[in-house]
């Protein structure tokens, strides 16, 4: 189950909108979950709006969730269609990783609003064993660095 997680790691990256950004783009490499059918068109949902997970907007997301954002940039408040059991949640795994391994992260920034992304990484066996996706607790205990600055 332990290779699983790094597996997984492609769900994980995907929180690109993560809590306090004002930025548009999309995760490429590896393929977020809602811009994985860019490379994979048969086996995600085309999301043709990939770039605007932006947690509902900074309205909603600072006035109404207290700052608040879903892991794959959803409104906090609202449905989570990229989530485990979300609407376009496909499951499809993109990448294979091994523990310890150094991997490129390609961003596209369509519009940049004095943003930043931030890559987290989870173990999720446990939540997965539930029926459940990983959360902001289990994402907060490993975030990603830069190697290169």
């Amino acid at each position: 189950m332990k290779f699983l997680n790094l597996l997984l790691l492609k769900f994980f990256l995907i929180c690109v909108k993560y809590h306090g950004i004002e930025s548009h783009g999309r995760l490429l490499d590896p393929p977020a979950r809602s811009s994985c059918w860019r490379e994979f068109p048969n086996n995600c949902y085309h999301d043709y709006t990939d770039n605007e997970l932006f947690c509902g907007g900074a309205s909603v997301q600072w006035n109404h969730n207290g700052g608040k954002c879903g892991i794959c940039g959803d409104n906090w408040s609202g449905e989570k269609n990229y989530e485990r059991n979300g609407r376009r949640y496909t499951g499809h795994i993109v990448r294979s990783y091994t523990m310890g391994q150094t991997i490129d992260v390609k961003v596209e920034l369509t519009a940049n609003h004095l943003g930043w992304f931030e890559f987290k990484l989870c173990n999720a066996d446990d939540l997965y064993a539930q029926g459940l996706d990983a959360n902001h607790d289990c994402l907060n205990k490993n975030l990603l660095k830069d190697t290169n600055g």
